[in-house]
């Protein structure tokens, strides 16, 4: 039973007044008729400072309490969604659809990350949220349901569960009202987050795009980019279409959309690599790199850090080279430190993996010099653990011991702050 609970201002005070024994006439004062203390009860209208003041006094109450709306309360607790329980968390959801306000985005996915990391099976996890979609669709336009099925393909994305993407990919497919609250290139993104999901996915690869085709995907999405777009890559996964065929047919519908095909010709490399077609898969991150230039700087280069963060340690050294030699070039050229860093230091692991440790201890000293720009960085503790394990790994053991000791300087001065 949640320890939480969401109440109207009119609501508190009734339940006050009952706790306290008090009929409504009992309650009334010169300044609070029995009429005025109905309305408010019943959440008509809130009481005026003097009239919260006196309730109160009387019912034991804070100011703040009686004045207080859900959508206020419910902001505050979701300040702090991070400390609440998944019980508490469901709550503040179900005080939402209850009283017909919108539900925060980060608080559905916050919801999700504690079903996650409650270590919830992923069956009962896509009950779970085969019920919060209910939920959502009683009570909500298709623009939010729309937008909830994107960014839950996303988070599924994330954490590579395949059977929960399976499931809520086939509920879109079957929602035609959705279609329409999506632009093409949103609808587009919850397709390409399903592929990404599943190519990138160690325990079920390409073959998992097999279920789109008893799926039977009707005329409408078809008609449109997104579901041409699926059909293309399920075809190349079932072998029915070459490489070279899907690149031009997934090109030929993202013409207008320079960052839609950048993301299609990057996933068509990666599934490439998992074919075992490592020829084509070079090619193929070699063209993303070349189409990348058509794509504003820093978007581009938020892409390479995320692909570089997924496929860094899978790819193999010919194939990660090119990504992270343009990502450094990128990094210079915005100037931006923390991607600086970023790149030193993956170019540094990469080196110490083709066993050039010469080579992985000058990228490693690059990597501290731009680390030196991200001293107040949340993430530099974690960064400066990372840097000291692969300092210590080519040999640099002096350097290995002053970077442990200004990690834990660093987190035990992050610790006192958060006391």
């Amino acid at each position: 039973m949640t320890s939480l609970l969401i109440l109207t201002p009119g609501a508190r005070i009734r339940t006050a007044r009952l706790q306290k024994g008090l009929t409504q006439r009992e309650l009334a004062s010169p300044i609070l008729s029995v009429g005025k203390l109905s309305a408010i009860e019943n959440d008509k209208v809130l009481p005026d400072a003097a009239q919260r003041d006196y309730l109160s006094d009387r019912l034991t109450l804070s100011p703040k309490d009686l004045g207080i709306t859900v959508a206020q309360e419910l902001e505050e607790h979701l300040a702090r969604a991070s400390e609440l329980s998944l019980e508490d968390l469901e709550a503040l959801l179900d005080a939402a659809t209850r009283h017909h306000l919108p539900i925060p985005r980060f608080a559905v996915l916050s919801l999700l990350c504690a079903r996650w990391t409650d270590g919830m099976d992923p069956k009962a996890l896509s009950a779970s949220l085969a019920q919060l979609w209910s939920a959502l669709r009683q009570t909500h336009e298709p623009l939010h349901t729309a937008w909830f099925l994107q960014h839950l393909t996303s988070f599924l994305c994330l954490v590579g569960e395949y059977e929960p993407s399976r499931l809520f990919f086939e509920i879109f497919l079957a929602q035609e009202s959705l279609w329409g609250a999506l632009s093409d290139e949103e609808a587009a993104q919850v397709h390409l987050n399903y592929l990404s999901c599943t190519i990138f996915s160690q325990n079920h690869g390409p073959a998992a795009l097999s279920f789109l085709d008893p799926l039977g995907l009707n005329e409408p999405l078809r008609a449109t980019r997104a579901g041409r777009a699926v059909d293309i890559l399920s075809k190349l996964s079932r072998k029915e279409l070459p490489l070279g065929a899907a690149r031009e047919s997934l090109l030929a519908l993202t013409k207008e959309q320079p960052l839609a095909s950048l993301k299609g010709i990057f996933l068509l490399a990666a599934l490439a690599h998992r074919l075992g077609l490592e020829g084509e898969s070079q090619r193929y991150f070699r063209e993303a790199l070349a189409q990348g230039r058509n794509v504003e700087s820093t978007v581009y280069l938020a892409l390479l850090d995320r692909i570089l963060e997924r496929t860094q340690e899978d790819l193999a050294p010919a194939l990660i080279r090119p990504l992270l030699l343009e990502y450094d070039e990128l990094s210079a050229q915005k100037q931006d430190p923390a991607h600086r860093q970023k790149a030193a230091h993956r170019l540094a692991g990469l080196a110490y993996r083709e066993g050039d440790k010469t080579l992985a201890r000058r990228r490693l000293e690059a990597s501290l010099k731009h680390l030196e720009q991200l001293s107040d960085d949340v993430e530099s503790a974690k960064r400066l653990l990372e840097l000291g394990d692969l300092a210590l790994e080519t040999g640099c053991e002096k350097e290995a011991l002053a970077l442990y000791e200004r990690a834990r300087i660093l987190r035990s001065g992050e610790a006192s702050v958060s006391k």
